[in-house]
């Protein structure tokens, strides 16, 4: 038999079944298509009866021998197929061993991890936000030049002395910006952030505009840029102090030196007395922050969800 792929006896029979040829030579050329060749078994004779006279001689040879003639089967009678060599199952693999078989597998060469770069976290504030979010914060709610029209006829119809003629206010960044950077032990998972913050602060305010100082805890205690420490010194009237720091919330229990709620109190009443705003940018929630630290100052969530939109109803609050 001769079969290809998956192509089996059953299917030949299946075959002759649904299409019902007609006669064998059908059969046998349906079957040559699927791969199989049939053989034709001829059925064997009839054994002759036995007769009463005895068997004539054999007859002397002749010096041409003939064939023996050709036996035609009866009318009607069938003719039988087999079929050579049948499809047969694949028998079970005896004396395997898989543990060996595993162990002769060549090993992949390991990555090499001293010379792959490690991947930074992402920023806390979203990239594409970023600098709006820092010239947000950095910006102040001054008078501009367009006359409040509005308030200018109500004091008049009023009766009130027009001392100055009203403005519209505008947020401008032309006050500058002092940048207080905590690095107590609380901020240290937060020390790439703050460089990034820096840079954002440089470029969207102007290096020139930006004053920066780094503290432990609180800046009351002393400011430094390098490795000295000097007293911190509030700036102009007027420029807003951003102080980037936990408040202390994400000390170590061993960290004793945290900074107060009186002391950070203390810091924001000095700056309300000069006009300034004091901004606190805190990767704690706000929920987490005592309540009279978050009514004396502006208090901005650092983290992704943050928005301008929400920065700048919150500064409106405490510039207003």
């Amino acid at each position: 038999m001769k079969h290809g792929g998956d192509i089996w006896l059953g299917d030949l029979l299946s075959s002759w079944q649904a299409l019902a040829p007609g006669d064998e030579a059908t059969r046998a050329a349906m079957a040559r298509l699927l791969g199989f060749e049939l053989a034709t078994v001829q059925p064997e004779a009839p054994a002759a009866a036995p007769s009463a006279t005895p068997p004539a001689p054999p007859a002397p040879e002749t010096t041409a021998r003939h064939p023996p003639p050709v036996e035609v089967s009866p009318a009607g009678a069938k003719q039988q197929y087999f079929v050579s060599d049948l499809p047969r199952a694949s028998e079970p693999l005896y004396g395997r061993d898989p543990q060996r078989e595993w162990q002769a597998v060549e090993a992949l060469a390991r990555a090499d991890t001293a010379t792959r770069a490690a991947m930074s976290p992402p920023e806390l504030f979203r990239p594409e936000w970023a600098r709006t979010l820092v010239t947000t914060l950095a910006a102040r709610l001054q008078p501009g030049r367009a006359i409040d029209e509005v308030r200018l006829v109500r004091d008049l119809a009023g009766g009130h002395p027009l001392e100055r003629i009203p403005r519209l206010p505008r947020w401008t960044l032309g006050l500058g910006v002092q940048l207080l950077i905590d690095v107590a032990p609380g901020m240290e998972p937060f020390a790439a952030d703050q460089i990034a913050l820096s840079e954002h602060f440089a470029e969207a305010v102007g290096e020139a505009h930006v004053e920066e100082w780094l503290f432990a805890d609180c800046p009351l205690r002393g400011v430094f840029a390098e490795a000295d420490t000097e007293v911190w010194q509030p700036p102009q009237p007027g420029v807003p102090v951003i102080a980037v720091s936990d408040l202390g919330l994400g000390a170590p229990a061993d960290h004793l030196a945290r900074a107060s709620v009186q002391e950070w109190l203390e810091l924001a009443g000095q700056l309300a007395a000069r006009g300034s705003r004091l901004t606190v940018l805190s990767p704690w929630p706000r929920a987490r922050v005592p309540a009279a630290l978050a009514e004396r100052i502006a208090l901005v969530e650092w983290d992704r969800p943050t928005s301008a939109a929400q920065v700048r109803r919150l500064l409106e609050r405490h510039d207003g």
